[in-house]
């Protein structure tokens, strides 16, 4: 049987997103997946006249019998509505789709004929790869068929870089878009952060937060040096808000497969779908704010962290060599 995996090549080199679709792409053609890509920089002319010739002619060209995995969404909807039209025309072909993204819970909260069409798309597969248990439970409750999910528990990250020796005192590392991190201008005196990622915010007072700069999500692994990653968002310290902060109850943030692919223990929003991953695998905390933080961390001892380190070292091994999508597509 051929087996394909479906990308759309993307050039921002930066972003988390790009690396989390391009690793499982690298991942599953060392598995003898072939790959079928689209390049979304062709000029408007291109993208008028010749991209639904060839979208039909590659979806044509797979073999009958074959396996075919989709990664949703696509942040094109051109490319989008041309692809999906076209694949599922395809009932003599497996499709299978892994969820990065659930705009109907983020972006396109509240807008009924949206989250009817995203439904639609994503109950035309035959497999459906989910982030978690909690978003499994919003996908069945909004109609999708529950037999044909399966949990994912974290995405992989492709991270060739030695495991950083992280140390209980060596502060918290935070890496993101900053500028939308509103909460970083209310982080606590006694909380010390080291802060990568683009656009940081003026943040006044901030002798406690320190910023190194933006670098790409292969470079970033290198330099996250420290005693926890914090995986937070929002305006607010005392909780995660926002549609963001929301978004957390139901998804896996790449941030966390960064902080553990590199070695090092993470902190939650005790209210995030990752918090159930992070404490039943003891590789991390979870807090319900942060002001509660530094109580907590004062409370756990070297044993403690050791303990939890060495679980993100065994936990790392899998992240880093595609475990967790090999495991949810049944490979191997």
């Amino acid at each position: 049987m051929n087996k394909y995996i479906f990308e759309l090549l993307e050039m921002n080199s930066s972003n988390a997103g790009t690396k989390a679709k391009k690793d499982i792409t690298e991942i599953l053609k060392k598995e003898g997946f072939k790959e079928i890509f689209l390049d979304p920089d062709m000029n408007k002319f291109e993208k008028l006249f010749f991209a639904p010739t060839i979208i039909k002619r590659k979806i044509r060209n797979i073999e009958s019998g074959s396996e075919f995995v989709f990664q949703y969404p696509l942040y094109s909807k051109r490319f989008s509505k041309l692809f999906l039209s076209e694949l599922f025309k395809r009932k003599d072909i497996r499709k299978k789709v892994i969820i990065h993204d659930l705009e109907s819970l983020r972006l396109r909260k509240n807008d009924v004929s949206f989250l009817s069409k995203e439904i639609e798309d994503i109950n035309q597969f035959d497999a459906i790869i989910s982030h978690n248990s909690h978003m499994t439970q919003w996908l069945i409750d909004n109609g999708i068929e529950s037999n044909k999910i399966t949990n994912l528990g974290i995405f992989d990250y492709l991270n060739p870089n030695n495991l950083i020796d992280a140390k209980l005192d060596s502060g918290i590392i935070f890496a993101g878009n900053l500028k939308k991190s509103e909460f970083l201008k209310k982080v606590p005196q006694n909380l010390k952060m080291r802060l990568f990622g683009l656009n940081p915010p003026q943040l006044p007072n901030s002798t406690n937060l320190i910023y190194e700069g933006v670098f790409s999500p292969e470079e970033l692994p290198k330099y996250i040096n420290g005693s926890f990653g914090l995986v937070w968002d929002g305006s607010s310290v005392e909780r995660c808000d926002g549609v963001m902060g929301e978004y957390l109850k139901y998804n896996n943030p790449h941030k966390v497969s960064l902080y553990l692919s590199s070695g090092l223990p993470v902190i939650v929003w005790k209210k995030s779908a990752m918090a159930d991953f992070v404490e039943q695998n003891s590789v991390g905390i979870a807090v319900n704010s942060l002001t509660d933080l530094e109580e907590s961390l004062m409370s756990l001892d070297e044993n403690e962290y050791n303990k939890m380190k060495n679980n993100v070292r065994l936990l790392s091994e899998k992240v880093r060599t595609g475990g967790f999508i090999k495991k949810a597509l049944q490979i191997n």
